[in-house]
């Protein structure tokens, strides 16, 4: 069972959406949840429903439906969550985004739901047994733009070049074609990609050990006090019903 934090803050806004629970009634709101279809076991779009699916998902609908919430989830690049919440386009983030500081200024985070450090991945052949971040000092890396990840990795100042990219596909694709040296990604992420074949040609290194640890949970605007009230009472039924690890396990992680 994951530590759980105490209320933090963060937010994102939406696009096109996809019904989850029911319609809503006359006067009645109905919540709109950022999640991202590229984010694998977190969030992420099933081709054959054309559904966003994942742990996060999973983790919001038991939420709605212990407190009677009406939800739709919207689909939303990731560096647009926080923008598109802040900005009134969403109501509700439940993706793979984690707390930090710096966030919990502009949103409001529930308890902790997932925790987790990142994963470093070479190309597959690359015998590499990296440890630390300083083994790969004057190398070329990549992360996710606006991730912690991609900060501290460039503030390190270790590396020859730190690229950022919008989606973890494209940072797997340019290790995969060997144009940067190393990725960095959520460690579920890539595992459960790897494991379902979806990501090729690359390896995570299991000698690394991760240094920034991810923790997350569902995130609302500042000023949604009732909302993250009622957010945090489903969290703490569900961790007294064993959910978090339930819902884990169905997805391998």
């Amino acid at each position: 069972m994951m530590n759980r934090r105490d209320v933090i803050a963060l937010g994102l806004g939406g696009i096109a959406s996809m019904a989850v629970l029911p319609a809503r009634a006359q006067g009645e709101r109905v919540l709109k949840v950022g999640c991202t279809p590229t984010g694998a076991p977190f969030t992420f779009l099933n081709l054959q429903s054309q559904q966003i699916e994942g742990v996060m998902v999973d983790i919001i609908k038991e939420i709605a439906e212990r407190k009677n919430l009406k939800i739709e989830i919207v689909p939303l690049a990731w560096s647009a969550l926080i923008p598109s919440l802040t900005a009134g386009q969403i109501d509700v983030i439940s993706a793979a985004v984690s707390y930090t500081a710096e966030r919990e200024k502009i949103v409001l985070f529930s308890k902790i739901v997932n925790g987790f450090g990142e994963a470093c991945f070479v190309k597959e052949g690359n015998d590499a047994a990296y440890v630390t971040r300083e083994d790969l000092k004057g190398l070329t890396v990549g992360a996710q733009a606006g991730t912690f990840y991609y900060d501290r990795l460039l503030a390190s100042g270790l590396f020859k070049d730190v690229k950022a990219y919008d989606l973890i596909p494209d940072i797997v694709r340019e290790v995969a074609n060997g144009r940067i040296d190393a990725g960095f990604a959520d460690q579920p992420v890539i595992a459960y990609n790897i494991g379902e074949d979806t990501y090729t040609s690359i390896r995570i290194v299991e000698s690394y050990k991760p240094v920034d640890m991810a923790e997350q949970g569902i995130i609302v605007r500042k000023g949604e006090a009732e909302l993250l009230a009622q957010v945090n009472e489903a969290i703490d039924e569900m961790f007294a019903a064993d959910s978090f690890n339930k819902i884990r396990a169905s997805w391998k992680i």
